[in-house]
């Protein structure tokens, strides 16, 4: 049993065991600011952001299962008190490395889970003098209140779904299952298992890919298909047909009147959408055991990704009705997990389970960028930078070494399934909508820009799924599948070198524009930043946050 005392936040030195994620940083930052003057983190291999170090006294590294040396990293440093908080990967569980006191901890329990475990881990810091405290007397103030909802107010389906999905969940925590269900319209989509909390909201929440070939947009939609939306008139998109033959429809790619589908339990299929409102099945290629989860074509071949297997199989597609193996089939290498979609754009490039794995040339997969277990959703390329969406965060990496490829900056967000690049701008989608980021330094990438969903009791597509994003000729278009909801947005910034960012639109005749600014999203009010004296003028500001703070932008008509 676990057992953790409540304590006052008066301490004068703690020890942090860090997991992953961003609540160990966050606590350090806390407690600092709260007067404690000493703090030692224990940091895990693999698992730990190395950023903990530049806010703590001292860091000590070790490979999870070192029991003894993270004991030994608080008795020696004269450490009575320490918190546990943030995640170690499941899977991590299975290539534990004990010390002969993490092995002889294993070997007494007779089922081993996380409780367990860490009960265990608590009881031997006990018995060496170091107490396992509550960290929420620091983490206080960046605690929700009760009755705090984020996003739009629920929907009485959505508040039965609340209510028999926590009892559901409550049941398999109790049975050491996990902590977390998807439900919807009183179905459990998706149970939490040994896989973790990020994939299983993947596997539930999903709204898969997206593809634009004027004037039709498609998207696929997980269990409904796929969805052709007819966007000739941008903004009066209309759902113009569908297509379901079976299976989860994950990904899709368009070439002329051609959609290019990858399907759970089917594999490729081709579609002919000439006619939106009768699709047609031309060819297929795979079969029950694909499991299909991202498609690309270039010229006369199809990229299919499947999950299982950890393997891309270019597809000769020249001719449609009987699609066949083209070559080299590639797997993926050591260090790469289960594939969630590609990106071939001069080389290959596949965000998977652990990062990306990646050639430079498209003939074999070599390279692999991992530095911790976040899950992968989506990737965008521009030159030798990579800009990868990942579970809580997307992220910048130099790839100019293959070999080696480097992190360059960790932004935090939401679980980003779709990431674009346009000049210097990143465009990130979440399940509640669009955030737009100046890249321009990719040391300090800054947020410039949002936009929030809205819900369906406004007449809109939900935000209960994850939304998918393409960026054509400064149009932004927003699907949501669950509903074939669609969202197009007008977007047309530039930066300059000095560090301005300028926000405008083509002039219309008798229109004078104004442009505000606040540096909160939740802020109530704008501030007036620039007018334009001419109808003809484009807006340019010298934005003082250029030092990497971020600040919020629009531009509305004055009268």
């Amino acid at each position: 049993m676990i057992t953790v005392r409540a304590v006052s936040s008066t301490a004068e030195s703690i020890g942090i065991i860090a997991g992953n994620r961003s609540l160990p940083l966050l606590f350090a930052r806390q407690a600092r600011a709260a007067g404690v003057k000493r703090l030692v983190a224990v940091a895990f291999e693999g698992e730990t952001d190395p950023a903990i170090a530049a806010l703590v006294d001292e860091v000590v590294w070790v490979k999870v299962g070192q029991l003894a040396k993270m004991i030994a990293a608080f008795t020696d440093r004269g450490v009575k008190q320490c918190v546990m908080l943030g995640q170690i990967a499941p899977k991590n569980l299975y290539h534990v490395r004990p010390d002969l006191r993490g092995m002889a901890v294993l070997f007494k329990l007779k089922e081993r889970n996380a409780h367990t475990i860490f009960g265990a881990i608590a009881d031997e810091l006990q018995k060496d003098g170091v107490e396992l405290i509550e960290a929420t007397p620091w983490l206080q103030p960046l605690m929700p209140g009760a009755g705090f909802q984020l996003g739009r107010k629920l929907s009485a389906e959505q508040r039965e779904d609340v209510a028999y999905g926590f009892g559901i969940a409550k049941e398999i925590s109790r049975l050491e299952i996990g902590q977390l269900v998807v439900v919807k319209a009183g179905t459990v989509l998706a149970v939490e298992g040994f896989e973790g909390t990020d994939k299983c909201l993947a596997r539930g929440g999903s709204s898969a890919g997206i593809a634009l070939s004027f004037p039709y947009l498609c998207v696929a939609g997980q269990e409904k298909g796929l969805g052709i939306i007819d966007v000739s008139n941008p903004s009066k998109p209309t759902l113009a047909g569908t297509f379901n033959k079976g299976g989860w429809t994950r990904d899709v790619d368009l070439a002329g009147n051609l959609a290019y589908t990858a399907v759970s339990s089917q594999g490729l299929q081709i579609v002919d959408i000439a006619n939106p409102a009768s699709p047609v099945l031309l060819g297929s290629y795979g079969g029950p055991s694909y499991d299909s989860t991202g498609v690309q074509v270039v010229g006369q071949t199809a990229y299919l990704v499947n999950a299982n297997g950890r393997v891309l199989i270019p597809v000769d597609v020249s001719n449609a009705t009987k699609p066949v193996t083209g070559y080299p089939v590639l797997y993926g290498p050591n260090g790469s997990g289960n594939f969630n979609g590609i990106l071939v754009q001069g080389g290959i490039y596949i965000p998977n389970d652990t990062g990306l794995a990646f050639s430079i040339t498209p003939s074999l997969l070599t390279g692999v960028y991992w530095v911790d277990s976040l899950p992968s959703y989506d990737v965008a390329v521009n030159g030798s930078m990579a800009y990868l969406g990942r579970a809580g965060r997307w992220d910048i990496i130099d790839l100019s070494n293959p070999s080696q490829p480097r992190n360059v900056s960790k932004v935090p967000s939401g679980n980003v399934y779709s990431i674009h690049y346009v000049d210097d701008f990143v465009f990130t989608s979440h399940g509640g909508g669009l955030q737009v980021f100046d890249s321009s330094n990719p040391q300090r990438p800054r947020m410039v820009g949002q936009f929030v969903a809205p819900g369906i009791g406004q007449g809109g597509p939900s935000t209960r799924g994850t939304v998918k994003m393409i960026v054509r000729d400064n149009l932004i278009y927003l699907a949501e599948a669950s509903c074939w909801g669609l969202w197009v947005l007008e977007f047309s910034a530039e930066i300059f070198q000095d560090g301005a960012f300028a926000l405008w639109r083509p002039a219309e005749q008798g229109k004078r524009y104004i442009l505000e600014s606040k540096n909160n999203v939740n802020d109530c009010c704008w501030t007036t930043v620039a007018t334009n004296t001419a109808q003809t003028e484009s807006i340019k500001l010298t934005d003082s946050s250029a030092n990497g703070s971020q600040r919020f932008y629009r531009m509305s008509t004055l009268p």
